[in-house]
């Protein structure tokens, strides 16, 4: 053996056995970012749940569209089915979205494989600070994991509170009838109050928007704001076209708003604050 070959392995020696410590101590470090992971596994949660009442909500319209269209307003209550499959649908993906989110954190807690150059190793893990990446990307889905439930939520809550009101009304007559009507109710709100849901969606995400340049003592504060801009907003614009309907709209917007809109924009800014103090906080740029 040379002595280039033996200094070279005597080198690469040493390095593993610093790859070895440095390997201990990344470890030790990673257990502790709990917080990061439990922060990515929520947003991932509430992201994948609000996609799917996303989702449902198309469903449910291009299927009024197209049942109008074949049968008219017939009471069949496939509406209210696609509805209340919809709320199903975004209770399992915020389920199987955390799980898979939760094993991407236990992966992320594990330092990388080495290889066969304990140097390169070493710069690795140098390069790739325990829990870093996961902390990044937690805090990459503030703006998704605000902004994708503000707008499911303010398109699926004012039918499902109606559609809450047309099961009681089911129970207390005995009869399915009124449920059944609740397709044709549907079908009424879309081309009535259609457009104010979308406005109270697109409040949501401009709020969500915003996030950003918000400093995590702001957050509830302008949440409060947003609130009542986004309220009185949609209550405007649902009086479009109620004058030609006895103001019927905008006071049925009016009632179901003030059930859900506040405390929508509040929660939502109260679990953006809970999950910047678990990240550290974080101020304005």
């Amino acid at each position: 053996m040379t002595t280039v070959q033996r200094a070279y392995r005597d080198d690469a020696a040493v390095a593993r056995l610093r790859y070895d410590e440095q390997v201990v101590r990344w470890n030790e470090a990673a257990a502790s970012l709990s917080a990061a992971a439990e922060v990515h596994e929520i947003r991932s949660a509430r992201i994948a749940a609000a996609t799917a009442g996303l989702v449902g909500t198309a469903t449910l319209v291009v299927t009024g569209v197209v049942a109008f269209a074949a049968i008219g307003l017939r009471p069949s209550g496939l509406l209210g089915a696609i509805l209340a499959s919809t709320w199903i649908a975004m209770g399992v993906a915020h389920v199987v979205a955390r799980r898979r989110a939760a094993a991407r954190a236990r992966r992320a807690a594990v330092a990388p494989a080495p290889t066969d150059d304990p140097w390169a190793d070493l710069a690795g893990l140098a390069a790739s600070p325990p829990g870093a990446a996961l902390r990044d990307l937690a805090m990459s889905q503030e703006r998704a994991s605000a902004s994708l439930p503000l707008m499911a939520l303010a398109l699926l809550l004012p039918l499902s509170i109606h559609g809450l009101l047309f099961a009681v009304a089911t129970v207390m007559t005995g009869t399915a009838s009124a449920i059944g009507a609740f397709d044709g109710w549907i079908c009424l709100c879309a081309v009535v109050v259609g457009h104010a849901h979308l406005a109270l969606a697109w409040f949501g995400r401009d709020f969500a928007g915003r996030l950003a340049s918000l400093r995590d003592e702001e957050l509830v504060f302008e949440a409060e704001r947003r609130a009542r801009k986004a309220y009185w907003s949609t209550v405007g614009i649902s009086a479009l076209p109620g004058a030609v309907l006895l103001l019927l709209p905008p006071i049925l917007t009016a009632i179901t708003g003030v059930l859900f809109c506040g405390p929508l924009f509040r929660g939502i800014a109260f679990k953006i604050w809970q999950e910047r103090q678990l990240l550290g906080g974080r101020s304005a740029a």
